[in-house]
């Protein structure tokens, strides 16, 4: 997996991909299982999710030391082509407990717990133990999430300051707490271990109040914590209204219809989060709404689905390859390229005037 349409691998943004791609498949999965048609789609989630757990796992070869990014910012930037022409021994960037990157560590941790939930929820890649007691896979991946958990808490710090490259494109603006919170969490579910919940309210205590929260990504997991504290603490009978709150007030903060604070809304009715990227953060926004209260937020996470669809004015998919009208000249280097020949910086010009040779079925635009 790559980030944007480049060639760095970022392994931030990526663990929340794989984590919150594998967080919907879970909450969701009986529908995908439940009829014969959806067995192919549900097949081909679990091959990408296992695809990126794979990655992140090899990624933590010793339990406090963790490969965070593949590949330079500025190199990227020096390259136009194919990745399979990429140059060799591309330069990688590593996390200790000299340099540390809690946010990474503990989002990579969340990752695969949320994972290890699927795959036993699902009963996927079941491969028993010598004695048929244990699934060898899933141990692999609680053994992982437990390690990163510990190395981003025991030895905390910001992960630009140990990769400065990082913070070119994915610096973390809200710390790094939000993601050791939502590490424990996940860690809680798939241990039972009370303590991962005492450490969850810990790190949320800690979080950062110098912005409000505005939405759930790859960088602001705050919002996220705060519905999981809600999900978790209220089974054990604990007071939990401050934390639903605070999720019912950013839920009513994206509905257009609300008469509080609400966000910008386009005249076509699209969530307008942020310039960067404001689709996927109104698909993210809706999901923690859902979750919360399916009843009152179904029909606007509906309705942002279909405009994302080509329900708009332009009557325009913004998911390549599905309809009739969507995006055919993006920027993206593998998509620029022909399948043979020289592909190199004559080809991004080609991009403002003439169809991608290669179609990137499924990217979202502005995702």
């Amino acid at each position: 997996y790559y980030v944007n349409g480049g060639y760095v691998k970022y392994n931030f943004p990526i663990a929340y991909t794989i984590g919150n791609l594998a967080w919907n498949i879970y909450e969701y999965l009986e529908i995908l299982q439940e009829k014969n048609e959806n067995k192919k789609l549900f097949e081909k989630y679990m091959e990408l999710i296992k695809w990126g757990a794979d990655y992140l796992m090899a990624c933590h070869p010793a339990p406090n030391i963790l490969y965070a990014q593949i590949f330079t910012f500025d190199d990227d930037n020096s390259y136009w082509g194919r990745a399979r022409d990429l140059p060799e021994n591309l330069e990688t960037f590593k996390l200790t407990a000299m340099k540390p990157g809690s946010e990474i560590a503990g989002e990579t941790s969340a990752a695969l717990a949320i994972c290890y939930l699927l795959f036993r929820k699902a009963k996927y890649l079941i491969e028993p133990s010598a004695d048929g007691r244990r699934d060898i896979y899933q141990e692999k991946l609680k053994q992982h999430a437990t390690q990163l958990y510990d190395f981003g808490s025991n030895y905390q710090g910001e992960y630009h300051l140990s990769i400065p490259d990082a913070s070119a494109a994915f610096k973390s603006w809200s710390g790094y707490q939000d993601e050791l919170a939502w590490a424990s969490l996940w860690l809680f579910q798939i241990t039972e271990n009370r303590e991962y919940l005492t450490k969850a309210n810990l790190h949320e205590s800690l979080m950062t109040t110098k912005t409000e929260i505005q939405e759930h990504s790859w960088d602001d997991k705050r919002i996220a914590v705060k519905y999981k504290l809600k999900e978790l603490l209220g089974v054990f009978g604990s007071d939990v209204s401050s934390y639903e709150k605070e999720v019912h007030d950013f839920c009513q903060y994206n509905d257009p219809l609300s008469t509080q604070k609400r966000a910008v809304f386009t005249p076509d009715g699209s969530l307008y989060i942020s310039e960067w990227a404001p689709l996927r953060l109104a698909l993210n926004n809706y999901f923690i709404c859902l979750l919360f209260d399916f009843e009152r937020y179904a029909r606007l996470a509906y309705k942002q689905m279909q405009y994302i669809l080509g329900d708009n004015s332009k009557k325009y998919s913004y998911v390549i390859g599905y309809g009739t009208k969507f995006p055919m000249n993006v920027l993206h280097k593998g998509a620029s390229c022909p399948l043979t020949g020289v592909c190199d910086w004559g080809y991004k010009d080609t991009i403002k005037t003439q169809n991608n040779p290669q179609i990137l079925y499924g990217a979202l635009v502005s995702g």
